[in-house]
């Protein structure tokens, strides 16, 4: 009994300080405090964006928060529950709930693509990636969650919203979440519904 509790006694003694190592070297949070944060971008003069949601489904309360020193501060607010955030030159452009978002260098917010701009009234739209040469938007949809409605779209700078794919076109196409443009002519699609990882044609393929 007295060589176990001096094993589990050096044993204890010799974990403790690689515990206090580790800890040491975690880095330090950038900020503190956001409520229920969703995406960051970083623009190109380095300056860090955050969608906040806020409480879910509750508009209004949400925003988009600048880090500045240390803190947190507000950028763009009144929104209703952002998501995908994406820096493009001097502009930032936000899914919110039902509808996309351009807000300039002074936190001002306009609406791109508003519901009626789809081809069919968005469920849930998500995530969002940029065309850095054409500035075209590509923006998911991730429908009722069930499996039913989830689309990807692309939207143009002046905001004409064309459909790429949707639950119709794709049987493997559940709950669309993350989008990421893998090139010229492809995307790749994170679905939250399955666990599969999508390589999605512009064309839809």
């Amino acid at each position: 009994m007295f060589r176990q509790r001096a094993w589990i006694a050096g044993l204890f003694l010799a974990v403790v300080p690689i515990a206090a190592a580790a800890e040491r070297t975690l880095p330090k949070p950038l900020v503190t405090g956001l409520k229920n944060p969703e995406s960051v971008a970083v623009a190109a003069n380095g300056r860090i964006y955050v969608s906040v949601i806020g409480e879910f489904d509750k508009d209004g309360d949400g925003a988009v928060m600048v880090v500045d020193g240390g803190e947190a501060k507000p950028f763009a607010t009144g929104l209703n529950d952002p998501k995908g955030l994406v820096a493009f030159r001097d502009v930032l452009f936000v899914v919110d709930k039902n509808k996309v978002l351009r807000i300039d260098s002074k936190g001002k917010s306009t609406v791109l693509a508003a519901p009626e701009a789809f081809p069919t009234p968005p469920h849930a739209l998500n995530d969002l990636d940029i065309d850095p040469v054409s500035g075209t938007l590509y923006v998911s949809d991730s429908g009722d969650r069930m499996g039913k409605g989830g689309a990807v779209y692309a939207i143009s700078p002046r905001g004409k919203v064309r459909l790429i794919t949707d639950d119709k076109k794709s049987k493997d196409l559940h709950t669309p979440n993350g989008v990421q443009r893998d090139g010229e002519y492809f995307l790749n699609l994170l679905d939250f519904g399955t666990g599969a990882l999508l390589r999605v044609r512009h064309e839809g393929k």
